[in-house]
């Protein structure tokens, strides 16, 4: 069962977006929209493969991936609210 770990929600003056961190068996998983992929298809959308900055693909994966959303967030000029939905111990 996929374990919800972290929603970040971009928006602006007409959308929001709500991006969800999901992990199962050691994986990691991430939501938008109506569409559920991996972590690293959902950076390969973002990067080209040759691009994607190793930082983001080990360590805290929960901590990497509000770092990606936090420059998505500055980049489009959105703002950005975060909800931790499970301290990864269980």
């Amino acid at each position: 069962m996929m374990r919800q770990l972290i929603r970040v929600s971009l928006f602006d003056a007409t959308s929001e977006n709500d991006f969800t961190l999901l992990e199962e068996n050691g994986e990691y998983f991430v939501s938008f929209g109506d569409r559920t992929g991996t972590y690293a298809k959902f950076l390969r959308m973002l990067f080209k493969d040759d691009e994607i900055p190793q930082e983001l693909l080990t360590g805290d994966m929960r901590a990497n991936f509000f770092t990606l959303m936090k420059v998505a967030s500055d980049q489009w000029n959105d703002g950005m609210k975060l909800d931790f939905l499970n301290d990864g111990t269980g």
